[in-house]
């Protein structure tokens, strides 16, 4: 078998296959220099920090059992707070509770932390008062929540979070495919009044995910990054070939495929898992299956710019929580910015304090026209209008990753359907897997590489 992509898709579908089946050869190749893809790390100011997610979902299967099966199980650690804010209008607000993916699910809470003007709150609470007609199918996160609640909850609290994830825009943002939880609840005539009664049904029942006891987020206690190093780790040295990409797919007359790779080496294998973005595995399956081919391209990336800020202890003085959240309507170049020292204490740096803020949307890149210097300087001065910095950062990293956020758009699901049926039909054997399917998070992700490691096995 031949894994093209070593991501944490990839390297998870190898070290799957190879547990179930430890005779088989499996063969991963990376084009880069380095396994993990956006899960990686620099060090900033004398510590190793994240420079992709810091962090994945503890309330859905996938990344906590695999950290387990790693040896990581009783390494994981909770973010020491999980308390974030929004920018909103400018002015720093804590997030109020009752939020689910940034949708309220009460009047009070978002009443009480000002976020929403007048005007918002009472077209909010026509939800409780006014149903809503059932509507069939897929539709956007904006028209779907704000037919609900209103325009100015989807901008001033949905976008930020549950778009920002994947640096996404609510008004193309599929709600199926990006939040079925409450698309299901969206559907109901009244959305607040269902996710509460969604959330009493699953505490009820003990499901992870509700209950206020277990954490919501988790990591290794040396970062993310440590997972890809462990996943490494246990794979046979011949498996990764790290520098090597592929240029083509071929059938083998016998039976089976043929990749090409850039060192020039024809490897044969049975099945092939395509653990890379869609566009490339576009380019390689086009020739077999135009329908799948057409129907990968047409899945659209948002380039994101993570970058660590390092300030001397004595020069700042974070507010509190873990970071905050910078609706689009602000119009700023910051995305989000969080709080290293307050979220893993335990990594910190001695004399400095750390600062990840991001950059990025789908509908903007103006950082992809600034020199790394340039993108320190506008997300310091903005920074500064939310924090008390007294003195330039003393040390920085910018980690861009360009065309890497995959774009769920309104109808996500059925075309992934259609990508499926048709490399099954025209393409028996080659498989996908990774972030730009069936959910983006890490946990998914895993999810995505165990089922394409079933389906070769």
């Amino acid at each position: 078998m031949v894994v093209i992509g070593g991501g944490i898709a990839g390297l998870v579908v190898a070290y799957d296959v190879l547990r179930r089946r430890p005779q088989a050869r499996v063969v991963v190749l990376e084009p880069s220099a380095g396994a993990g893809g956006r899960i990686g790390r620099a060090r900033v100011a004398g510590v190793f920090i994240d420079t992709g997610p810091d962090a994945f979902l503890a309330r859905v299967p996938g990344a906590v059992e695999l950290a387990h099966d790693l040896g990581l199980g009783g390494d994981l650690v909770a973010p020491a707070t999980g308390a974030a804010a929004v920018w909103s209008r400018g002015v720093v607000r804590p997030l109020p509770g009752g939020l689910i993916l940034g949708v309220p699910s009460r009047l009070g809470p978002v009443l009480r932390s000002g976020i929403i003007s007048r005007r918002g709150m009472a077209r909010m609470a026509l939800d409780e008062v006014v149903p809503r007609r059932r509507v069939a199918g897929d539709r956007s996160v904006s028209e779907a929540i704000g037919s609900h609640l209103g325009t100015e909850v989807v901008e001033r609290l949905v976008d930020p979070l549950l778009g920002g994830i994947s640096a996404a825009h609510s008004d193309q943002l599929s709600v199926d495919a990006a939040a079925p939880v409450l698309a299901t609840a969206a559907r109901q005539p009244r959305l607040m009044r269902a996710l509460r009664r969604q959330q009493a049904t699953a505490g009820a029942r003990g499901q992870i995910g509700v209950t206020e006891d277990r954490p919501v987020f988790l990591a290794p206690r040396a970062g993310v990054t440590e997972m890809v190093d462990r996943l490494v780790a246990a794979l046979p040295g011949d498996v990764l070939q790290c520098g090597v990409g592929a240029l083509s797919l071929s059938r083998h007359l016998a039976g089976g495929w043929i990749v090409t790779g850039t060192d020039g080496v024809e490897r044969r294998a049975m099945a092939v898992v395509l653990a890379t973005p869609a566009p490339v595995s576009a380019t390689l399956v086009r020739a077999h299956s135009p329908r799948a081919g057409v129907e990968l391209e047409g899945i659209r990336y948002a380039s994101v710019a993570l970058t660590v800020l390092a300030y001397n202890r004595t020069s700042i003085t974070l507010p509190p929580g873990s970071g905050l959240l910078v609706p689009r309507a602000e119009g700023r170049l910051m995305t989000a910015a969080s709080w290293w020292d307050h979220k893993w204490p335990h990594l910190v740096s001695e004399g400095n304090v750390l600062v990840r803020a991001s950059a990025g949307r789908i509908d903007d890149n103006r950082f992809l026209a600034m020199t790394d210097d340039e993108l320190v300087q506008g997300l310091h001065q903005e920074l500064s209008q939310v924090a008390h910095i007294r003195a330039m950062p003393v040390d920085w990293h910018v980690a861009r990753w360009a065309n890497s956020f995959p774009q769920y758009d309104v109808g996500h699901n059925e075309r992934v359907d259609r990508i499926e049926a048709a490399l099954e039909q025209d393409a028996p054997g080659v498989v996908l897997a990774g972030a730009a399917y069936r959910g983006s998070g890490i946990p998914a992700t895993i999810r995505s590489a165990l089922a394409a490691s079933a389906r070769v096995v």
